[in-house]
């Protein structure tokens, strides 16, 4: 199988995945909300509840 470019790069990629990851209880550099963390499946999960909000 063919590797999949995403089109960003390793320092963009890097840059997004540290918006919120171990920064529970920080303000979003987005939005100024709270960070949040929880638990999925055993592994833990930061976001923001203002920028990402739970699927219905």
């Amino acid at each position: 199988m063919a590797p999949v470019s995403t089109g960003f790069t390793a320092a963009a990629i890097s840059k997004i995945n540290f918006q919120v990851y171990q920064r529970a209880g920080k303000k979003c550099l987005r939005c100024g909300s709270i960070i949040e963390r929880t638990v999925i499946n055993q592994r833990g999960t930061h976001f923001c509840p203002t920028c990402q909000p739970c699927g219905k």
